[in-house]
């Protein structure tokens, strides 16, 4: 019997991980090698698909394609059981750091800048398939959750001080900060329709609250809340408690995670709703909260019993630990 073969698409499916991405693995790492058709058309075989499960799973874990694409099947499947507690603090993940790789080096390094730069770019010319091109080189260089902490939020922040140093009037300043939005919102709602489904894991309903439009934090937690081996199911953006509640309820999540930002309505207006929306919840559901907000605004949620994330990889962590 001839051996189970696989379409690219199907394995994307399958693994979470786009065609584009499986290319660039084949072409500039060599990281899996597929047979071809006579017609040319790639064909992953069964060892090649979790091979490719594999290195997708350490690329959540904070791995880059770079540091992992020549190991072998065995050096993938032991990393991948040593880093199995890699959703924990970021501390404890350090001290179990296997001992052939060396930490992976975050931050602004060359290919970093390199992808910032190329970005910036691409949105001054509003040219949003450059963008997301972009997007997808870096994320087939560094994974997922690198992508947002390291790429998608410097990348927002740079445009908005190209705005400044191009003097762009209210006008086109703008037009450039909806397209950025809507250009990685949309990057960022495939990169989480492709990730694998987890049947059996807990429901964490993610959403931005009224007067709160941070979609792209909002999606960047659903992707780490993903990583911590739970379902992610974004709710939407500007809902009201009761709404967030509704939806919570009817997944029958166990956890509810808020993205908050500093163009809110206000200190009062921002707590009296997160607090609502804690009071119509049972308190088996974990309400956590992160984003740009004010010191005083954390202090008066945590009060009130919100968990609050000050970073991606806390969120990962926390809700690890508590869900």
């Amino acid at each position: 019997m001839a051996p189970m073969m696989y379409p690219i698409e199907a394995v994307a499916r399958k693994t979470g991980v786009n065609a584009a991405t499986l290319r660039a693995w084949e072409r500039r790492y060599n990281a899996v090698q597929p047979e071809r058709t006579e017609t040319g058309r790639r064909q992953y075989s069964e060892a090649m698909l979790a091979r490719t499960e594999l290195l997708r799973t350490l690329l959540d874990r904070g791995f880059r394609i770079g540091e992992i694409a020549a190991w072998t099947d065995d050096e993938l499947k032991k990393a991948c059981v040593e880093w199995s507690g890699a959703t924990e603090s970021t501390t404890d993940s350090a001290q179990k750091q296997p001992s052939h790789r060396t930490e992976p080096q975050r931050g602004p390094d060359d290919a970093v800048r390199e992808a910032v730069g190329d970005a910036v770019a691409a949105i001054a010319r509003l040219d949003s398939r450059g963008l997301i091109e972009t997007l997808d080189r870096a994320a087939a260089r560094m994974g997922r959750l690198a992508l947002i902490d390291d790429v998608v939020f410097p990348i927002i922040k740079a445009a908005s001080e190209r705005n400044a140093q191009d003097g762009a009037d209210g006008e086109h300043h703008e037009l450039r900060s909806r397209f950025l939005t809507t250009t990685i919102r949309t990057f960022l709602s495939s990169q989480l329709a492709s990730a694998p489904t987890r049947p059996g894991s807990h429901a964490v309903a993610i959403a931005t609250p009224a007067g709160h439009a941070s979609e792209i934090g909002a999606l960047g937690a659903a992707l780490h809340v993903h990583a911590a081996e739970l379902t992610p199911v974004y709710l939407g953006s500007g809902l009201p408690a009761s709404g967030i509640a509704h939806g919570a309820r009817t997944l029958g999540a166990s956890a509810v995670v808020l993205a908050l930002d500093a163009d809110s309505p206000g200190h009062k207006a921002t707590v009296d709703e997160c607090v609502r929306l804690r009071s119509l919840l049972p308190q088996s559901v974990r309400v956590f909260f992160g984003g740009r907000v004010p010191g005083d605004v954390i202090v008066d949620l945590r009060e009130a019993g919100l968990i609050h994330a000050s970073t991606m990889n806390d969120l990962r962590a926390a809700i690890a630990r508590r869900v």
